[in-house]
């Protein structure tokens, strides 16, 4: 039987069935569009961004916390 993983996205609770979720996965399960970006919400001053395949290991506690936002990125 698969464990069920609570994430939370832009303070919303999700489940998720994988050990791992990737950025486009996460946008997907907010229905977020494909242009935003992903942080992962961690303590401390510091929220890396989750790229569109990056995986996040959700087992290790603590990841479980994400929050989306337009990309601004002004890169190009």
């Amino acid at each position: 039987m698969k464990k069920n993983y609570e994430i939370f996205i832009d303070q919303k609770k999700y489940e998720w069935t994988e050990p791992n979720i990737n950025g486009k996965q996460i946008k997907d399960l907010a229905g977020v569009p494909q242009s935003h970006r992903v942080w992962q919400d961690l303590p401390g001053p510091n929220d890396p961004p989750v790229k569109d395949q990056e995986e996040v290991d959700l087992t290790k506690p603590g990841r479980e916390k994400f929050f989306t936002g337009e990309n601004n990125s002004t890169e190009g």
